[in-house]
């Protein structure tokens, strides 16, 4: 690390908290999830939304991040995603189907059929 500009070194994770405490509490939460989910990739992921302060607001980069955490999506494109096509406008509510044509049945059942 020592070799390259100081630009390209890895930053501490202390560096990388305290950007998402600047954007807010649901952007923290998000990077320590990703901390624990990707340990050997949340760096980029947490640099990369990062950089999305560049072009959104951190309202609605906390709000893009509250949802992609509400719904498991623990990715930096997830948090993109929401961002472009504003979804973190939508209410919190679970947006999953409910009838699933069928198949929204409990499967343990099949457990209990014989062969």
């Amino acid at each position: 690390e020592e070799h390259k500009p100081p630009y390209k070194q890895k930053r501490s994770r202390e560096h990388y908290l305290g950007i998402m405490e600047c954007i807010g509490s649901s952007a923290v939460d998000f990077m320590l999830e990703i901390e624990k989910a990707r340990p050997r990739h949340w760096h980029a992921m947490t640099k990369g939304i990062s950089s999305l302060c560049k072009k959104y607001d951190n309202k609605a980069i906390d709000a893009s991040c509250r949802r992609a955490l509400s719904f498991g999506a623990l990715s930096y494109l997830e948090v993109k995603n929401i961002l472009e096509k504003k979804l973190y406008e939508l209410p919190g509510e679970d947006v999953l189907q409910k009838d699933l044509g069928g198949f929204g049945h409990d499967l343990a059942r099949y457990d209990t059929l014989s062969t």
